[in-house]
């Protein structure tokens, strides 16, 4: 279990230092050498959410950072947090955080 534990917490460092690049399960496990199942396992017990949910809310706050900066629209933020478009981001962001990322930056201006 002690092994687990280190490689969820090297793994959630790597995902805070590196959101702008996609990590697949897939290649986070191999990157490790564990299996697909012993990272999710890990994640959930560990963290409290599977890999990809952790990196959504890693994503939506690095985004809250980025949105609360005047003047960065919200294309380029998008674009860097590597979402496919800005309507994925939003519409990622509203379930998250029931607000647009529009409303949300007119309530912390």
């Amino acid at each position: 279990m002690i092994v687990i534990i280190n490689i969820v917490h090297k793994e959630e460092n790597t995902l805070l230092k590196n959101l702008q690049s996609l990590h697949s399960v897939n290649n986070l496990a191999r990157e490790l050498g564990i299996t697909v199942c012993k990272l999710q396992e890990g994640f959930k017990e560990i963290l409290g959410d599977t890999v990809y949910e952790y990196t959504k809310k890693l994503r939506i706050e690095k985004s809250k950072i980025l949105l609360e900066k005047i003047g960065m629209l919200i294309i380029p933020i998008a674009n860097e947090l590597r979402y496919e478009n800005p309507s994925e981001f939003s519409s990622v962001f509203k379930s998250y955080m029931n607000m647009t990322p529009s409303e949300y930056r007119q309530r912390k201006i």
